[in-house]
């Protein structure tokens, strides 16, 4: 009786924690901007087997999530801010526009247009760099773990590199169209080069080789806490994936139209949950035993 309720509590609790899985997973997000007269630009979200949905058509320019899961959406001047339960709320107003959008390890959320402003998570909006020549709205932004925000010109190619007190230098000039950026968690900045097809990818010291080759108009890029590498690209209308040793595949291909923004959102209380869970099956196990 007893090895039998053993087994009953130890099958219910490992599907428990199968369903905190599959709850608290990453979620990809993809702006489309279709072409056309009056094109309705909307927002895709799929889950991490590539199953999509309409999340929202209110969009207009980039999106990005932050390390506790917060979604951020550009829409024209503003920044919505959607939580890990897809509540939304006016997050900024007044900006001068989305066309990048980063997130660094401190909370503070960047924002380029005409300039690049800096957001603290209360909302308190302050500029970071304007009037910087050949800087008009910067095309993807990024910021690595020592809180250094890197901003990309398409039609300059170059990348510039900002300190978190907001001084300027020139990454690279070697990328030919850059249209995305990403740090993975070894502190690798890929980069998307819409002109070559091609994501190249910097080491912390700068050398850069190429990661990838022939993706076909390549646009924004995102990790996943798997260390999966998302691109959008418009040749197709697909999401590519790249898994952490450069294996290449399909995604997403239905209910995209001109991808051009992705972001994954990477739920923080995953990891303690399925921790938790972990510590009571063996708590509640060896509870049993006593018996």
């Amino acid at each position: 009786m007893k090895r039998t309720m053993q087994a009953v509590c130890l099958r219910v609790i490992t599907i428990a924690c199968c369903c905190l899985a599959e709850c608290f997973a990453d979620t990809i997000y993809v702006a489309n901007f279709p072409s056309g007269h009056n094109p309705v630009r909307y927002v895709e979200k799929f889950d991490s087997n590539g199953n999509g949905s309409l999340f929202t058509n209110d969009v207009d320019a980039s999106l990005v999530a932050d390390m506790a899961g917060n979604l951020y959406l550009g829409i024209g001047s503003s920044i919505v801010k959607y939580d890990i339960h897809g509540n939304s709320a006016m997050f900024a107003t007044g900006l001068s526009g989305t066309t990048g959008l980063a997130t660094d390890g401190n909370g503070n959320l960047y924002a380029a247009g005409s300039e690049i402003v800096k957001i603290d998570s209360m909302g308190n909006t302050t500029f970071f760099a304007t009037n910087v020549p050949g800087f008009a709205h910067p095309d993807a932004l990024a910021c690595d773990s020592s809180g250094n925000l890197y901003a990309a010109s398409f039609l300059y190619n170059t990348i510039y590199r900002f300190d978190p007190t907001g001084n300027r230098t020139v990454f690279t000039t070697s990328i030919s169209g850059p249209s995305g950026m990403a740090f993975d968690k070894n502190g690798y900045l890929y980069v998307s080069s819409f002109s070559s097809n091609t994501i190249a990818r910097f080491d912390p010291n700068g050398n850069m080789s190429i990661f990838a080759s022939g993706v076909s108009l390549p646009q924004e890029l995102a990790f996943d806490g798997a260390g999966n590498l998302y691109v959008a690209t418009l040749a197709f209308n697909t999401v590519q994936k790249f898994d952490p040793i450069g294996n290449q595949s399909t995604f997403a291909s239905s209910g995209l139209d001109f991808p051009e923004y992705i972001a994954v959102q990477i739920p923080e209380p995953a990891t303690w949950l399925l921790v938790l869970a972990s510590i009571s099956i063996f708590l509640f196990v060896k509870g049993l035993s006593a018996f």
